[in-house]
């Protein structure tokens, strides 16, 4: 018996991948693809009013490809760092990830993706003269 994973369809608007598990060659079970993202930004604001934002978005934490359905968990921090002269630094972490849609699974995951965020979040209010 040959058990393997292969993709089935890519649609390129979305980029969304679609794959299988193939046994014997004939596709018997359909799987989704499931992956964390973590995004960070700054905004520096001046009298109420942003006027530049960097931001970025990364993957987090290895995919989960299953055919079963995933419960997503996800935490977002800010912080707000004045700057003086009534500008300030806006800062945003935002983690969501994919997890087994049990108590457990969901508690487990929650405290990885809150470790995450607030690593990240303190490597960034570091480089702002903080920490």
């Amino acid at each position: 018996m040959a058990i393997k994973f292969v993709t089935i369809a890519e649609n390129e608007g979305t980029m969304k991948t679609h794959h299988a598990v193939e046994i014997d060659n004939d596709k018997v079970l359909p799987l989704d693809k499931k992956q964390g993202k973590g995004t960070m930004s700054v905004q520096e604001v001046s009298s109420g009013k942003a006027y530049a934002e960097v931001s970025s978005e990364q993957n987090v934490g290895d995919p989960i490809i299953t055919n079963q359905p995933l419960a997503n968990v996800g935490i977002t921090l800010g912080y707000t760092k004045n700057l003086g002269n009534y500008e300030a630094a806006k800062v945003s972490v935002s983690c969501h990830m994919p997890c087994t849609p049990t108590v457990a699974g969901v508690d487990e995951m929650f405290i990885q993706v809150e470790s995450w965020a607030n690593k990240k979040m303190e490597e960034i209010v570091a480089e702002l003269g903080e920490g």
